[in-house]
């Protein structure tokens, strides 16, 4: 577990803005707990890879209302070769 932490940033999903926009998310995703991660995406302005079926089919939506990429983890593989 240390590992993980030293390794990634961990960011409290109780973080005011992350939770605002995870609120407005749940229009397009059925799971409360995919809300946050890509709310999480959202309020840090950075890019998410998942291969969560329903957050890649929501991706062209999320990216045009809040501006953030979602890849998979091959598409993020071959976009850095």
């Amino acid at each position: 577990m240390e590992v993980i932490i030293h390794s990634f940033l961990v960011i409290p999903f109780y973080e005011s803005e992350v939770l605002y926009v995870s609120y407005e998310l749940m229009d397009l995703l059925d799971d409360y707990i995919e809300a946050i991660i890509v709310g999480t995406a959202i309020a840090k302005k950075d890019f998410l890879v998942t291969e969560d079926r329903e957050i890649l089919a929501s991706r062209e939506e999320i990216k045009k209302k809040y501006g953030i990429d979602i890849y998979s983890y091959p598409e993020l593989i071959s976009k850095y070769k």
